[in-house]
């Protein structure tokens, strides 16, 4: 099985979001999507894509920032370690002013 990655650098530091998929499939992952959700939802239309499923790696704000927009806007579920789960009710508090 061969794969397409995409790598999109998104919020306010360039966190690496990737979007990742079975080639020619249009079902993908969203990898750590960062804080810009309607950015991830633009690209996965331009490439005719559609998020099937959120995976996060860990829980940085910089890779949550984006989660509950995206989750909410595709109906994907999202996938991370269980005892992180609560850092998505919390990330704003994370997130620098700037």
């Amino acid at each position: 099985m061969a794969l397409d990655v995409a790598r999109l650098e998104l919020g306010l530091i360039g966190t690496n979001c990737y979007l990742v998929r079975e080639a020619g499939a249009e079902e993908a992952v969203v990898v750590d999507p960062g804080g810009d959700a309607p950015e991830i939802r633009l690209e996965l239309a331009r490439s005719g894509m559609r998020c099937a499923a959120i995976l996060i790696t860990h829980g940085h704000w910089d890779h949550l920032g984006g989660v509950a927009d995206l989750a909410e806007g595709t109906g994907a579920p999202v996938h991370m370690a269980e005892d992180e789960r609560a850092l998505l009710e919390e990330v704003n508090e994370y997130v620098p002013q700037g």
